[in-house]
Parts: structure tokens; C-alpha cells; sequence
């Protein structure tokens, strides 16, 4: 998917800040980078109606700060759907709170 070895790392709440500055880097140094979301056959309802699709891969468009709130934009590559209220394109672009982020997503890749 990124069109070299990947570095993956496992996403949660307790990494999700060094994922960041991860991120942060690789973007800044023009490296693709993509997130997972978690498995959808657990039954625990996170997908259901969220917008986001669970087993799904979605590129990392940019991780930013705003207002000192740590921010991450993504992609779908399907090029539709969005978590609600969205910006109204169904466009599979979308912005998000680091932390909202371990609700739905569970791995991120990178090249090394």
C-alpha cells in the first residue's frame, strides 16, 4: 500500500501522542503514511452509522494543532463517507480529534 517496507504501529490511547509526532515527521519529510481502523466483527456497534468503516485503510492527509488540540485529517479511499456532522462533501475526507481517534482506528503505517 505505501510502496515500500512499512513501519506499523499499533494505535491507542496510551501511544497516541508519540503516534502523532510520528506522524508529524513522516509528513513533513513527504512520506506517505495511512491508518487502520479496527476489525468490524466484534459487534461492539462503533461503526454502525459513524461514517468510518471498520478493516479499512485510510491515508493520513495531515496532523496539526489547533487551539492546542491535536488534530489529524484522513482520507478514505473509496472517496466517500465521513464521520457526522462532516463538512457536508461526502468527499471521505475528514478531521478529527487525536483523541477520538482510538474509538475507531488501531494501527498506523509508514515507510521506515
Amino acid at each position: 500500500m505505501l510502496g515500500r517496507p512499512a513501519l506499523t504501529r499499533n494505535f491507542s490511547d496510551s501511544n497516541k501522542d508519540a503516534l502523532f509526532t510520528l506522524m508529524k515527521d513522516k509528513l513533513a519529510r513527504n512520506l506517505p503514511v495511512a491508518m487502520g481502523t479496527k476489525d468490524d466483527h466484534n459487534g461492539s456497534g462503533d461503526f454502525a452509522n459513524a461514517g468510518v468503516f471498520g478493516d479499512h485503510a485510510y491515508s493520513v492527509l495531515e496532523v496539526f494543532e489547533k487551539n492546542g488540540v491535536k488534530m489529524i485529517s484522513v482520507r478514505n479511499p473509496w472517496g466517500e463517507s465521513e464521520p457526522y456532522p462532516g463538512d457536508g462533501k461526502d468527499d471521505g475526507t475528514f478531521t478529527l480529534k487525536l483523541s477520538d481517534m482510538p474509538k475507531w482506528f488501531s494501527v498506523v503505517w509508514s515507510v521506515e
